[in-house]
């Protein structure tokens, strides 16, 4: 029989159930009595409304550590009529297409709230920060790190200046916070896109690969650019793959095998950030790994280890408006070890990679430091 306070979010805890009790293998690892726990507590928040159903919910799927395995709020909440977003690791408040760092909210380090928070988020310490950048507009997340909690939010910028927003003027977070978050200051933007949506450029005698999104990438289109590139006598390289949220790295395979087998090059430089999740790390990993010396990766961190769960898909939560992204296969780059869950399409291209160190440099140096290295200055 269901408790009366689970009634409202009966069938969003339904699909939750199935999916932490045996739908997802990350869960596997998890004890049968921390996943009681925590759907006893998922039951017990949904009296407390739909936030407060929500960040239960996202704290119980976070159990299975997984960047993949997540409760995705953003069709179901309400936020302060601005985005956040992190950049170089911080939160920035973006205001007419440019990000300004925030230090605090209502008197509050961000650095504090987000750490307050990383318990509840899914995977690793880089994926964690990119999932505060909606929660620091979202009141009810705020007042669960303690801040928030009166009719107005303050957000101190490094600027000096302050951000007022009213509770009483917040708005869909969708259109501000898409579910396939990448990172970009205005949604739908490429922030780093090549000019009339191009995937290769020839520019100062580099050959730069801007790939955005292994979902939408044609593979064809990369089969293209890999021969227009052959037949060129400029040969070294630079692939931007910052706000890739993945999809299939099987798609960038013809560029990958080429650049391990024909290229002539001597430099290949790859752009990597928070934003650069699931086969976007595989390819960025496979180019590290191919080219070895010839290849370094600059940046920020990635969106997730190089072992991690993925495939898998999104399911609506009917009941709250968000959704469930679950998975369900095995990756493990650094190993290169399959288990059954593992795609053989996936398997057959495993590799033991071991550690990829990424550069660390500021966004705003990224570039000129992938030109750098890729031009041998």
């Amino acid at each position: 029989m269901l408790h009366c306070a689970e009634m409202g979010f009966a069938q969003d805890i339904e699909v939750i159930e199935a999916v932490m009790r045996g739908g997802d293998p990350a869960f596997v690892r998890v004890p049968n009595d921390v996943l009681d726990h925590a759907l006893e507590a998922l039951r017990m928040a949904a009296s407390g409304g739909r936030d407060r159903f929500l960040l239960a919910a996202i704290e119980a799927v976070a159990l299975g550590r997984n960047g993949h395995s997540r409760v995705i709020p953003n069709a179901a909440v309400s936020v302060i009529p601005k985005r956040i977003v992190i950049r170089d690791g911080h939160p920035v408040l973006v205001e007419q297409g440019r990000a300004t760092r925030i230090l605090s909210v209502d008197g509050m380090p961000c650095a504090r709230i987000m750490a307050d928070w990383a318990p509840m988020l899914a995977g690793n310490a880089a994926r964690q920060r990119v999932l505060s950048g909606l929660m620091l507009g979202w009141p009810a997340a705020l007042r669960r790190a303690g801040v928030g909690g009166g009719d107005d939010i303050r957000y101190r910028l490094v600027t000096g200046a302050e951000r007022v927003f009213s509770r009483s003027a917040i708005v869909p977070a969708l259109p501000l916070y898409p579910t396939g978050e990448s990172g970009m200051l205005v949604p739908g933007q490429d922030d780093h896109g090549l000019p009339n949506g191009a995937l290769l450029e020839l520019r100062e005698g580099l050959w730069w690969w801007r790939i955005a999104d292994l979902m939408t990438l044609d593979a064809s289109e990369v089969v293209k650019g890999v021969a227009e590139m052959s037949g060129s006598e400029s040969t070294n390289v630079v692939i931007d793959l910052r706000g890739n949220p993945g999809g299939s790295f099987l798609k960038a395979l013809s560029l990958i095998d080429w650049l391990r087998r024909e290229w002539g090059g001597t430099r290949c430089a790859v752009l990597v950030d928070e934003y650069t999740f699931s086969a976007a790390i595989v390819t960025a990993t496979l180019l590290a790994h191919h080219l070895g010396d010839r290849a370094r990766l600059f940046g920020a961190p990635m969106g997730d280890d190089l072992a991690f769960f993925a495939e898998g898909g999104t399911t609506p939560l009917t009941d709250s408006g968000a959704h469930l992204r679950h998975s369900s296969a095995w990756h493990n780059w650094q190993t290169g070890r399959a288990d059954h869950t593992t795609p053989p399409e996936i398997a057959a291209h495993l590799i033991g990679a071991g550690e990829v160190r990424v550069t660390p440099v500021v966004r705003a140096a990224q570039v000129g430091a992938a030109h750098a290295f890729a031009r041998g200055d």
